[in-house]
């Protein structure tokens, strides 16, 4: 059973075959750095006045999925007994019909977009201080890991509880306004959304662009969203083919400071990572 369902969380995360969970998304590709840098400004991470500081950040979120890559180990015969059940389930996943131009999941999207090397598990936008954080726990789970044969409990976390918490939570609401460059499918979109967050928990959205903590809902390159609350204005992108509400509600998690299901504490009781069959963008 163990294995059957880290077979199925390999393909979702290889093919986002379920944009409105938290499962997914360790994508891949490469653009011409350029093209990456208007892309960035265009998704509204910021303006790039210093395009020498944005490449300095995207070296270290570069360096630390190289490093991550390094903590997930399996054995030759877990990752063979898991290549003899992909071969059949291998087709019904990936020669499906493609439906949507710019992608049918948030993986192809951003792969197709460009950014994919500047966010962080296929669409999460980073801080430098949450990279360096992250940086720091993998360091030391690699050094407890190298210094003893029994592997150590990952530090990765389903939400972000960082130096700056309580500061990093919505604990008045969130307080978000739409960008010009939101279409109206991205607006009505993104209000469902929001809707069906505040349906099932406690969670409150304002419509309010002059509060000093806000996020941006904007058009532009792609799906990807800040992580937790920065203190400052933040953004989600919900560019072409990221107009669902699935898609919109998996940006707003991340924006109350939800990791990916497959990065949660507990992870690796319940699954086995082949890495040869994930390409790196962690």
């Amino acid at each position: 059973m163990r294995l059957i369902f880290l077979i199925l969380l390999l393909f979702v995360a290889a093919g986002g075959l379920s944009e409105g969970s938290l499962l997914s998304k360790v994508v891949s590709g490469v653009k011409k750095v350029g093209a990456k840098i208007k892309n960035v400004s265009i998704v509204g991470y910021g303006k790039l006045t210093n395009a020498t500081s944005f490449l300095k950040l995207r070296s270290k979120l570069s360096n630390l999925k190289s490093k991550l890559v390094r903590t997930i180990k399996q054995t030759p015969q877990r990752v063979k007994a898991l290549m003899e059940k992909l071969k059949n389930m291998r087709a019904w996943f990936f020669d499906r019909d493609k439906i949507n131009p710019e992608g049918d999941t948030i993986t192809d999207i951003n792969n197709n977009t460009g950014i994919t090397d500047d966010v962080y598990q296929g669409d999460m936008v980073l801080t430098e201080e949450q990279i360096e954080e992250i940086n720091q726990d993998t360091d030391e789970q690699l050094a407890e890991t190298n210094s003893s044969s029994t592997p150590k409990p990952r530090r990765k976390r389903q939400a972000l509880v960082d130096q700056k918490y309580p500061a990093n939570i919505w604990s008045e609401g969130v307080n978000y306004y739409f960008h010009p460059s939101a279409s109206m499918k991205v607006r009505r979109v993104f209000t469902k959304a929001a809707a069906l967050w505040e349906k099932d928990t406690c969670v409150k959205f304002v419509q309010n662009q002059r509060a000093d903590a806000r996020i941006m809902v904007a058009g532009g390159a792609g799906c990807s969203s800040n992580v937790g609350r920065i203190g400052r204005e933040q953004k989600i992108s919900l560019g072409g083919g990221c107009e669902t509400v699935g898609i919109a509600s998996h940006e707003i998690g991340h924006s109350l400071g939800l990791f990916h299901t497959h990065s949660r504490t507990d992870r690796d009781d319940y699954i086995d990572i082949a890495i040869d069959l994930v390409t790196v963008s962690v």
